[in-house]
């Protein structure tokens, strides 16, 4: 029955602070210290610096995310309902290559950040944009990701559908689907956690629009000029895409709440 999704809103206050424990875990960039090489431990004092190494943050949320969609939640679907269903196969299908973009781009932000950090020691704190090549690697990701949200948010629809159908036919998939809710480490439900990653790009937005204000702080020499430009494309890239997908966004979002709605009466 329906009443088998847990409703977001009713989290205690046990989980809520093993919610935030998860999401600090998940967040915090862990820095060696060296008390014999300063150095070591000094950081860029520039806003892309920082910027950048805000999306990394975000980004091992997201990919922890990920995991709980592709590894935990999967191993609640019998194998002949996977065989059987096109759309749940397909939900996964399309779930795998964005974790593996999204793993693929944290090893990368952690490798453009050390980079940047070393160059600190050896230019004397003065880094070179064409060096450093944010734009390049903000537009590369972005043309990497779009493929794969566009086909992702416009299978939602039918994805949520698949799991809400399957949750009021199969009692056993019902009960492990809340039992897998109610752990601590599942700090939102599979409902939610589908939207959040369905709205990342809404974040990735946020994100450009800062880096591209940033970069325009940073000077217009021809290096700096060049990854500002990349910049510029990446973050119009979003926006297009966070316009096109819109309503289709609003339209899961309705449809959760009628889920959770229905689930309580």
């Amino acid at each position: 029955s329906r009443s088998a999704f847990k409703p977001y809103n009713n989290r205690s206050d046990s989980v809520e602070a093993s919610e935030c424990a998860i999401l600090k875990s998940a967040c915090d960039i862990e820095i060696e210290t060296d008390d014999a090489n300063p150095m070591k431990i000094q950081t860029p004092n520039s806003r892309p610096y920082h910027i950048l190494k805000e999306l990394l943050m975000t980004e091992r949320t997201t990919l922890f995310d990920l995991k709980l969609l592709v590894q935990d939640f999967y191993r609640l679907f019998p194998q002949h309902v996977l065989t059987s269903g096109r759309a749940l196969s397909e939900l996964f299908n399309a779930l795998k290559p964005l974790y593996d973009f999204h793993r693929s781009l944290l090893n990368d932000l952690d490798t453009k950040l050390t980079n940047w950090e070393s160059s600190m020691g050896n230019c004397k704190g003065n880094t070179n944009s064409d060096q450093l090549r944010v734009g390049d690697l903000l537009l590369c990701a972005v043309h990497n990701a779009l493929h794969q949200y566009r086909s992702f948010v416009q299978q939602m629809p039918i994805f949520l559908a698949a799991i809400d159908e399957l949750s009021r036919t199969n009692q056993a998939f019902a009960n492990a689907l809340r039992s897998m809710e109610e752990e601590p480490f599942c700090y939102l439900a599979i409902n939610h956690l589908m939207l959040k990653v369905a709205n990342r790009m809404v974040a990735w937005q946020n994100i450009l629009g800062r880096m591209v204000a940033a970069l325009l702080e940073e000077g217009t020499d021809t290096a700096g000029a060049s990854q500002l430009s990349n910049s510029r494309v990446a973050l119009e890239k979003v926006a297009s895409f966070n316009s096109e997908t819109e309503l289709t966004r609003d339209g899961l979002a309705n449809f959760v709440k009628l889920v959770e709605l229905e689930k309580e009466l």
